[in-house]
């Protein structure tokens, strides 16, 4: 169910003049439901495309058997023409799109359907209805005999990519490592052709930033990567259906293949190292399967953190605690970068689920301000769990004003994320109950402890996202300022750091900074066995150096695209790039050469040349290229710092010098809070050097007990 723009709005208006909706008459236990007629013949004998349809109301414990739409709304105004009891009203595209391809299939107008749009009253008379309908979508969608997920109306190459889902996933019953072997071998190939199109040198750009800045070469990602993964309304509609069919026009696959075919690619992945993206087609597929599980129970099996064999880091294994499972709270953190319309749709989209998990909320009501909305939605989630998990995940990085610094803002895109959390007990013990309450005005109150403050931080935001997807154009590569500025901040940060090493005697200087940079490689590596802990840091010390040296980069005047007089990737044929100035004696002659043309006969663009010695000995190290990748994606928006007591840790860049470290009991990740007029600000957790497995917990003496405002 989907809340319109205001646009929409307007035209429904308009739309509505010709067919109001008749009142339930209960609708806290009763629905609309609706048939499809068969499509009249035009005058040549051929079906027209007019869509027309009668209603019936049910009570929905005794509805006949019926089928539940999923599709995105898309933000479209209602622009085509339904005809309900021959009354005209409107939908989006989309929507008359399914329900003109269910119509002339006979097979599908058999059933019932229901379909938010039109069997719950979205005008503005349809309000309190919609209130009313609001906590039924768990029932209504889980009681469904179907539910189509409609990706869009289709195309020839659309049915082809669902045949092959089919075949693959028909495949995957006999043998999982053969369909693996062949996605892999798919998505190389679609690689290696978008490369192809990108400008002479840009390859090399791929040692320094992940490929997925830059592509996306999953062939299955035009089908399944469309609007519809994209929506929160969605995902609670797949995850409650007792069955599902997702349909690209004519063409469809059960939702049990695609689930199929994910797992059999994941696991084959897993035992070969190939590297998979965050946006890769079958995310979803594979959320919606963990999201079903704990809905039904189900314990999650022992997890494993395993580097798979032939890793260029090596063989780090170790095992996730059971105690690690954080439930309602997991379903919260994914929700949160999925879109809809409201802000305070971003608590309704995802109340069928939360309500299945025990979370009691107040009646929707969209009239109310989406502060109030979200601030009762995070403590029905902490009373729900008597836990305090949820401000792990807080962030200060918010689209919403006005919030309580412990709630999250549920519309951001993306709520902070600690890798290797789940191996994590900065507080020792999480099983020791968490110590909190709520004051009469609705503030919450923690008995903490103090464990650290922050003395230095890095100077700056490293935006290393922003930076590289806004210069990012359709069939170009990064404006050589871009990756400047990047490689700028990259250098400056790992300077820090390894300073900080050295500050605090450790062994070896990169220790922190591999502590705080491989995260759950380097917890998994300290908890098991530790043989593999100096390895690893090794490999991280070996890539710090070779960032942290002098590089000679150009003025911002110099910093510029190739034009068609110079030739593209050398400064002058018959001068070496100034990058090869700087390299030692034994690789000058080879940077040199490199710098002019690669062994792939590319050529570096010019602005980019003093990057080229440091290009080249990551490409000698494959486990340095693993390294630089992870930094970049892991400090983007964040901050180094240095405590009192000389550790290093990473956290939000919201964090100023003076702001305390605390661990609460019962939590995994220590939280920092700066105190201000009132009380005390969250500003989130950090990953803390040598305090993440309770080195730093004084056993529950000396609690504080805090207001956070």
């Amino acid at each position: 169910m989907s809340l319109k723009s205001p646009s929409a709005q307007s035209n429904e208006t308009m739309a509505r003049e010709f067919f109001k909706h008749r009142p339930l008459a209960d609708p806290k236990s009763s629905i609309r439901l609706l048939k499809l007629e068969a499509p009249a013949a035009d005058e040549a004998g051929k079906p027209n495309s007019t869509i027309r349809l009668r209603l019936i109301d049910a009570t929905l414990k005794k509805a006949p058997r019926y089928w539940a739409l999923s599709y995105a709304w898309n933000d479209e105004s209602l622009t085509e023409p339904v005809y309900c009891h021959g009354q005209e009203f409107r939908a989006t595209p989309n929507c008359a799109a399914a329900l003109r391809q269910l119509a002339s299939e006979p097979g599908s107008r058999k059933y019932y359907l229901w379909v938010d749009a039109i069997c719950i009253d979205q005008t503005e008379t349809g309000e309190e209805e919609r209130n009313d309908q609001l906590p039924l979508m768990a029932d209504i969608y889980s009681r469904a005999a179907r539910v189509v997920v409609w990706l869009g109306p289709g195309s020839p190459a659309s049915a082809g990519t669902i045949w092959g889902i089919k075949l693959l996933a028909t495949l995957a019953r006999i043998s999982p490592y053969l369909v693996s072997t062949l996605h892999r071998g798919m998505v190389k190939s679609a690689t290696a052709a978008s490369r192809a199109t990108l400008p002479r040198g840009a390859g090399r750009l791929f040692t320094l930033f992940p490929s997925h800045f830059f592509e996306d070469c999953d062939p299955f990602s035009a089908v399944l990567k469309a609007s519809w993964n994209d929506r929160l309304w969605t995902l609670q509609e797949v995850v409650l259906a007792r069955r599902a069919t997702v349909r690209a026009g004519p063409a469809a696959v059960a939702w049990t293949k695609l689930d199929r075919l994910s797992r059999a690619i994941s696991a084959g992945n897993a035992e070969t190292g190939f590297t998979r993206y965050p946006g890769d087609p079958f995310m979803r597929v594979r959320v919606v399967g963990a999201l079903r599980g704990l809905l039904a129970g189900k314990r999650m099996p022992e997890q494993r953190y395993r580097l798979p064999k032939g890793h260029p880091l090596g063989r780090i294994e170790a095992r996730v605690p059971r105690e690690a499972e954080v439930g309602v709270v997991s379903h919260v953190i994914i929700a949160a970068g999925l879109k809809a319309g409201r802000m305070a749709d971003k608590v309704y989209g995802q109340l069928a689920i939360l309500q299945r998990h025990g979370v009691q909320l107040a009646k929707p009501d969209q009239k109310r301000p989406p502060q109030e909305i979200y601030r009762d939605a995070a403590r029905a989630i902490i009373e729900h769990q008597s836990s305090l998990e949820l401000l792990s995940f807080v962030s200060m990085e918010r689209d919403l004003p006005g919030l309580p610094s412990w709630v999250p803002d549920f519309g951001f895109a993306w709520l902070s994320w600690i890798p290797g959390s789940e191996f994590a007990a900065a507080a020792g013990d999480i099983s020791s109950p968490t110590q909190y309450r709520f004051d009469d005005d609705g503030n919450l109150l923690v008995h903490a402890q103090q464990m650290d403050r922050v003395r230095l931080k890095t100077t700056g935001t490293m935006s290393f996202f922003k930076e590289l997807l806004q210069s990012i154009k359709v069939g170009t590569v990064l404006s050589p300022g871009a990756v400047m500025e990047v490689i700028r901040q990259l250098q400056s940060v790992v300077r820090f750091a390894l300073a900080a090493g050295d500050a605090r005697g450790s062994e070896n200087r990169a220790e922190p900074l591999c502590m705080v940079l491989m995260q759950e490689m380097a917890l998994s590596a300290r908890s098991g066995s530790r043989e593999h802990w100096p390895g690893l840091v090794k490999h991280v010390e070996k890539w710090a150096n070779a960032v942290a040296e002098d590089i000679e980069f150009p003025s911002p005047m110099e910093t510029r695209q190739p034009t068609e007089t110079t030739p593209e990737g050398s400064p002058d044929a018959d001068t070496p790039p100034p990058a090869a100035a700087s390299a030692g004696p034994d690789t000058a002659e080879e940077d040199s050469k490199k710098a002019g043309t690669s062994s792939d006969d590319e050529q570096i663009i010019d602005p980019i040349a003093p990057l080229v010695p440091l290009i080249n000995k990551l490409d000698r190290d494959p486990a340095s290229v693993v390294i630089q990748h992870m930094a970049i994606t892991r400090l983007d928006g964040n901050s180094l710092f240095v405590t009192e007591s000389g550790r290093l840790g990473v956290a939000t860049s919201q964090i100023q010098e003076g702001d305390a470290v605390y661990l609460v009991p019962g939590m995994r990740l220590p939280l920092i809070m700066r105190e201000v007029e009132g009380g005390y600000r969250l500003l989130g957790s950090p990953f803390l050097d040598g305090a993440m497995r309770g080195e730093l917990w004084r056993g529950g003496e000396g609690l504080d007990e805090l207001k956070i405002v």
